[in-house]
């Protein structure tokens, strides 16, 4: 019954369990930007090398658990462009909040929750195939059973296969999921 409710609140692919996956990554994250910045390193350096860890964290538990895909180099290029994204404003944020007499641990803290929202919709979306299955059946292309069925699959795979893998004969009816 718990369980039942646990995968019901905390299914796959849902905002809670990437939260709970993502505050790994945020204690690996804060931990080795603290241990960076108690051994001299300066804050921004700092910001780039603890992300870094915390976004190869993330990647790999939310592929696995939270998204139940397979860990691939295009996934993992498309995780990694956002949270470097991210990154990017996080170090720009803390170049601020810095400026305006605030702690460096303090200000990567207050960052990180809006963050942890914005890469969510966007790994959903993007990384981890949503928004490719948008574009695909935008596009008006259908996907063959082998390829639905594939967990691995987004919008430059489907293509890629349909083009020049499975060919539609002209006159034949894909059947659309």
């Amino acid at each position: 019954m718990i369980s039942r409710f646990f995968r019901k609140i905390m299914g796959s692919q849902s905002l809670g369990r990437y939260a709970l996956i993502g505050t790994s990554g945020i204690g690996i994250d804060l931990g080795v930007f603290t241990l960076l910045l108690l051994n001299g390193f300066a804050a921004i350096p700092a910001n780039v090398v603890s992300s870094i860890f915390g976004i190869t964290n993330n990647y790999f538990l939310n592929a696995r658990l939270n998204f139940l895909q397979k860990v691939t180099l295009f996934s993992g290029l498309r995780f990694f462009s956002i949270g470097l994204a991210g990154l990017g404003l996080t170090t720009v944020s803390l170049h601020f909040f810095i400026l305006a007499g605030m702690s460096p641990v303090v200000s990567k803290i207050l960052i990180l929750p809006a963050l942890l929202a914005a890469q969510f919709l966007a790994n959903r979306a993007w990384t981890f195939g949503r928004l490719g299955d948008i574009l695909v059946d935008s596009l008006g292309a259908h996907r063959s059973r082998a390829l639905r069925d594939c967990p691995a699959n987004s919008s430059a795979t489907v293509l890629w296969h349909e083009r020049f893998v499975i060919p539609k004969k002209r006159g034949t009816r894909v059947a659309q999921r």
